[in-house]
């Protein structure tokens, strides 16, 4: 990445590598010896060295670069996403978020559409697995005023990240049509897996309005959609979207074996917080159910797991199932 957004006319990427060690061993740069090592300036060295891109007019390319550093640099993470677990993802691309989040702002700033759609969505990604949900929609709102300028597939992410989170609703668009359009945006650039991942939201929201009819026709197409050689995370999201629509019919059995697919392909796929969500519904499925004592006991798992992930909104939730079982029980908590 460092290579990409520095070389230039009269340095190229291994002339690149060359400077960076020598700065290095002058210490004038600072290595993490992570995996892979990551490069950091002192706040005095940085601000020397900003004053010189100022100095020599090289401010404006260098920042640039970046953002299309970070743009690549996105797309490789959105595609990790579904094949690696959440441990050693999040370890390698969370070190990457005030990058991301730095090309992001000014990609907006400049209207630059396409930088700013490919880096919201890994930002997306990366808020989702860290149960961030603050920035969100100061993001959704940014992206969506970028649209007039936006190519298609610029578009078509950015109308992912806004109809992603069930959370956030925009006053300009709702996530109904934002899913819509996500749906329509994906199909006219024949991604399959990403129109796979669009329609699962869009079955939701269609099911959530009581549209039942449209929600049963994205999730068979959903279901047309997948792959058996895709990654269980992948495959999970299926699963996860029979289960968004089976809670807005009152379906407590197909939301259960739904939530239950869930489960078991996350755990597959080392994807944790997917599995500690699945866990979450399942409680909420057996409080549907009115099985109380299931309830209970998956409710305490849920939060317990939830607690050593540090997912306050997700806890949030599974505590609020967890005290209504206790309540319709007619018992206080222990």
């Amino acid at each position: 990445t460092a290579q990409q957004a520095l070389a230039g006319p009269g340095l190229d990427e291994w002339a690149v590598l060359e400077a960076l060690s020598a700065l290095v061993d002058k210490s004038l740069v600072q290595v993490e010896r992570s995996e892979p090592p990551r490069y950091r300036l002192l706040e005095t060295t940085r601000r020397f060295a900003g004053m010189q891109l100022a100095l020599h007019h090289e401010t404006e390319p260098a920042l640039q670069r970046h953002g299309q550093a970070m743009a690549s640099l996105a797309d490789q993470i959105e595609r990790a996403f579904w094949s690696m677990g959440d441990r050693p993802w999040l370890t390698r691309h969370a070190p990457d978020y005030d990058d991301l989040q730095a090309a992001f702002d000014r990609a907006c700033q400049q209207r630059d559409a396409d930088i700013a759609a490919r880096t919201g969505l890994a930002l997306m990604r990366l808020d989702h697995l860290r149960s961030l949900n603050a920035p969100r929609r100061r993001r959704a709102e940014a992206l969506h005023a970028l649209l007039p300028d936006a190519s298609q597939h610029a578009q078509a992410c950015i109308w992912t990240c806004i109809a992603s989170h069930g959370l956030i609703a925009l006053d300009v668009v709702s996530r109904l049509e934002a899913s819509g359009q996500a749906v329509a945006a994906w199909r006219r650039l024949g991604d399959r897996a990403r129109l796979h991942f669009a329609l699962g939201f869009h079955a939701a929201e269609c099911a959530r309005g009581g549209d039942f009819d449209a929600a049963e026709r994205a999730l068979a197409e959903v279901r047309t959609l997948e792959e058996p050689t895709w990654p269980p995370r992948q495959r999970a999201w299926t699963a996860a979207a029979h289960a968004g629509v089976a809670i807005h019919r009152g379906d407590a059995a197909g939301y259960r074996a739904a939530c239950r697919d869930e489960l078991s392909l996350a755990e597959r796929g080392g994807a944790e917080r997917t599995a500690a969500w699945a866990r979450l519904k399942l409680a909420d499925a057996a409080l549907m159910a009115g099985d109380l004592e299931e309830s209970i006991a998956l409710g305490r798992i849920a939060v317990a797991t939830l607690s050593q992930l540090d997912q306050p909104s997700n806890l949030g939730l599974a505590l609020t199932n967890l005290c209504a079982a206790w309540i319709l029980k007619g018992q206080d908590a222990p």
